[in-house]
């Protein structure tokens, strides 16, 4: 990947795109578990990110994450302003338990 101006990633295919997402998921998390001891995401549902959920989960990534010490939050759709209090209770729940 190639960083425009306007910090763009620019990729040449979705391959490359989805290779360069697995890299910074996974240095994202490795630092966190350094510096925090633990790292959270929130991961999209539907299909678009398939592709790149199926290259986390390969041997050649799925090895570099510390898995356990993951709190992973799934989402489906965008929040919406009457979703707040429900968002906020489910966010709560959710902190109460690890997730793996």
């Amino acid at each position: 990947m190639k960083e425009s101006p306007a910090n763009v990633e620019v990729s040449e295919s979705c391959e490359a795109l989805m290779r360069g997402a697995a890299q910074a998921f996974v240095a994202a998390s490795v630092r966190a578990v350094q510096t925090r001891g633990r790292f959270a995401v929130a991961l999209s549902g539907g299909s678009t990110p398939k592709s790149l959920y199926r290259l986390l989960a390969s041997d050649s990534y799925a090895a570099r994450v510390t898995w356990s010490r993951a709190h992973v939050f799934w989402t489906c759709r965008p929040l919406r302003l009457s979703d707040r209090v429900r968002g906020a209770r489910a966010g709560w729940l959710m902190r109460q338990r690890r997730w793996i």
